[in-house]
């Protein structure tokens, strides 16, 4: 015990005596000799925005327009963002002219991803009464919430587990994944 005592002692000094100017033995650094940019980054970092926090698609007149969402941190963010979107627009986004197509009830019944797309599956809800221009739009919505996400290019449609064909921007009927390409004079302004 008083062996531990001693050693505390003359570390104690050893620190007293740098402080009051006694100095370093030879070939020891002190901190004012090591260079000022050691802890610098050499290139700038960037941050990622949160991975709970997902854009979500919404019509404006005959256009679609994203709005932030934060979800509880998704382990499927695919399935966390057509959560929010068939939840559709807040009061204050509505205030503002924002509106959703999608019909009131429309379920998802899944999200499976392959590769770079993203089949969804919704409930028969969603291809209920709608001309021709209102379900372009209402594709649109789906098409560009979901290939927001990083790994999702291309979006194939069912309906209550059924695969369905889908009409294009142009008029078109597709049978295979569409993409924003479809639908790119419905998006936002770039």
């Amino acid at each position: 015990m008083i062996r531990a005592y001693g050693l505390r002692l003359t570390g104690l000094g050893a620190i007293l005596c740098l402080a009051a100017g006694c100095g370093a033995p030879s070939g020891v650094k002190v901190i004012e000799d090591l260079p000022r940019d050691l802890y610098a980054s050499p290139t700038p970092v960037r941050i990622e925005p949160p991975a709970d926090d997902v854009r979500v698609f919404f019509a404006r007149g005959a256009a679609v327009e994203s709005v932030g969402r934060r979800v509880e941190a998704p382990s499927r963010p695919s399935e966390a963002a057509m959560t929010a979107l068939l939840a559709g627009p807040h009061p204050d986004e509505a205030a503002v002219g924002l509106r959703t197509v999608i019909p009131q009830g429309t379920g998802l019944l899944g999200v499976q991803l392959s590769g770079p797309v993203a089949t969804v599956d919704l409930s028969r809800e969603f291809e209920l009464g709608a001309e021709q221009g209102v379900l372009v739009l209402r594709l649109a919505q789906v098409v560009f919430t979901l290939t927001d996400l990083a790994s999702i290019e291309r979006v194939r449609f069912m309906i209550d587990g059924v695969p369905a064909d889908v009409v294009a921007q142009d008029g078109a009927l597709r049978q295979e994944p569409v993409s924003r390409s479809d639908y790119s004079g419905l998006g936002p302004a770039a």
